[in-house]
């Protein structure tokens, strides 16, 4: 009997062992963003408990640190890595590593999250995923398309059950207000939501601010919103309107912010 126990103990202790030794297996409800502006972090995030995700960040330039192993160590759950914005040096650190570890994560996909030209050094490891559509809902971006993007992931790559939405285009420019989730189409739009809300002011001059719109699509909104009611409670009537930087700098004239 004693010699059948230890018989046994060391069975398990041999099973526990290997165990030990196994590498980390990916979770499939982890999702590494790489790369990524710091300001859409939140917006992401959100959107990834909202799909029942988890959302990890790496910061590139932390991967090329003495004593990185702790950033590394963040992406080995992950079984999809998106990338972005990375230098060369930081490029060609994650991916070594992620050559070095494809035997642990054999499944694991890099998908790129909109074309770079630092890319190549994924590239030429053979290491990307390319999907056009994943690229469409980054671009569009904004709360709703990121919620898509992560819907779009759980149906094709993880399979898991969700509702496949197109991404939606987000057009130039649009009026932007706090108290309203989607920007809105044109001026009058704009002043009789506000006149709705009471925050319309008859015959008080307006006053016009123009926003770059990535802030708006990643909701980093909060000095802007900080501006729009310091400038209500002077009795005037701001108006913040949102344009992407190309339609910014096609146009033919700028407004310049003034002290009032």
């Amino acid at each position: 009997m004693i010699l059948h126990r230890r018989i046994c103990g060391l069975l398990l202790a041999a099973i526990l062992g290997l165990a030990a030794i196994q590498p980390c297996a990916a979770d499939d409800r982890a999702i590494c963003f790489a790369g990524v502006w710091d300001r859409a972090m939140p917006l992401i995030d959100t959107a990834a408990q909202q799909a029942g995700l988890q959302a990890i960040f790496a910061n590139p330039a932390d991967l090329t640190l003495v004593g990185s192993s702790k950033a590394f160590n963040s992406l080995e759950p992950c079984a999809i890595i998106f990338i972005l914005n990375f230098d060369s040096a930081s490029a060609m650190t994650i991916s070594q590593w992620l050559v070095d570890t494809a035997v642990r994560h054999p499944k694991r996909l890099i998908i790129p999250l909109d074309a770079r030209g630092v890319h190549a050094e994924f590239e030429k490891r053979n290491l990307l995923t390319q999907d056009e559509a994943v690229q469409k809902y980054w671009r569009a971006n904004g709360a709703t398309n990121i919620r898509r993007l992560f819907d779009y992931t759980k149906a094709k790559y993880l399979g898991l059950p969700a509702n496949v939405e197109p991404p939606i285009m987000i057009p130039d420019y649009g009026y932007y207000d706090p108290e309203h989730e989607d920007a809105l189409a044109d001026f009058a739009s704009y002043r009789d939501f506000k006149r709705s809300r009471g925050r319309w002011a008859e015959g008080a001059p307006v006053v016009a601010l123009l926003i770059q719109q990535s802030f708006w699509i990643t909701h980093d909104t909060k000095v802007i919103d900080v501006q729009l009611r310091a400038l209500e409670a002077r009795g005037l009537n701001p108006v913040a309107s949102s344009v992407t930087v190309s339609r910014w700098w096609r146009n033919s004239y700028a407004i310049q912010s003034r002290t009032l």
